[in-house]
């Protein structure tokens, strides 16, 4: 007979990361127990690969600049790792004043809410994202959303100047866990890619794909409407992250992607 002995090896994509970037913790040589990491900086979900597992952490456009303390649990394994957060030049961008709908923000909550804690713990993406219209872009991810003079909030997407009735396409591959019409956000359709990371997809008109539904990268969705911009998030649990560096493969998302 023999032992084997293993050291657990805890390694980021980066050890720093800007506002709205996404950061991969790959672990390694674990003999016991399933890993979980506890950080101020969102929920992260872990899946298993060949050789251990992988995480991905968000880092969403108003985390706190400075180092952030990351608590590693695994079976035997406890570590401490510091990821420091830089923060981003925000633009600032000027769009038209929203409709006030009657109780359009709670059928809004109750229908996407939940889904920031569901889903599958499988990867489903492969490659990099690509974009969901091939329009300009209105206002990039992070940017201060200004009406008449007044700074409303910031884009937790990209928000897109696509003309009523361009295709809208799946940005990834995943399943479709949400497909409907919200007096909020229009037309909704919200995609799984798997291990937290999710796609909300608003500003259809009409939507052409249902719940449950296997979809691959750059399958149509439906189409743009005239009443609302286009808008597609990427979140990581409910924590939004710049899509930008999904479609260009700077994303932890696409860290070592062949494990």
């Amino acid at each position: 007979g023999y032992t084997m002995s293993m050291a657990p090896t805890v390694t980021l994509s980066s050890d720093r990361a800007a506002q709205g970037s996404v950061v991969a913790l790959y672990l390694t040589g674990i003999l016991d127990g399933e890993p979980s990491l506890e950080t101020d900086l969102g929920t992260v979900w872990f899946r298993r690969t060949a050789g251990g597992y992988m995480g991905y952490i968000p880092i969403t456009y108003n985390a706190e600049g400075g180092d952030h303390t990351l608590q590693l649990t695994c079976g035997s394994l406890t570590q401490e790792l510091t990821l420091n957060v830089m923060q981003s030049e925000a633009k600032t961008v000027d769009v038209a004043a929203e409709v006030d709908i009657p109780g359009a923000a709670t059928e809004y909550k109750n229908a996407i809410w939940p889904l920031y804690t569901q889903g599958s713990s499988e990867k489903l993406w492969q490659g990099n994202f690509a974009s969901p219209v091939p329009s300009a872009i209105l206002a990039d991810y992070g940017a201060r959303l200004r009406t008449d003079g007044t700074i409303t909030g910031r884009a937790t997407g990209i928000n897109y100047n696509a003309a009523a009735g361009t295709a809208v396409t799946a940005p990834q591959a995943g399943t479709v866990v949400y497909a409907g019409t919200l007096a909020l956000t229009g037309g909704t359709v919200v995609i799984d890619h798997g291990c937290g990371v999710k796609s909300y997809l608003f500003g259809l008109d009409a939507v052409k794909v249902q719940r449950g539904q296997s979809l691959a990268r750059g399958e149509e969705l439906g189409t743009t409407s005239e009443e609302h911009t286009l808008i597609w998030e990427l979140r990581i649990g409910s924590k939004s992250v710049d899509p930008a560096a999904a479609l260009t493969g700077s994303s932890g998302l696409l860290y070592r992607e062949t494990m």
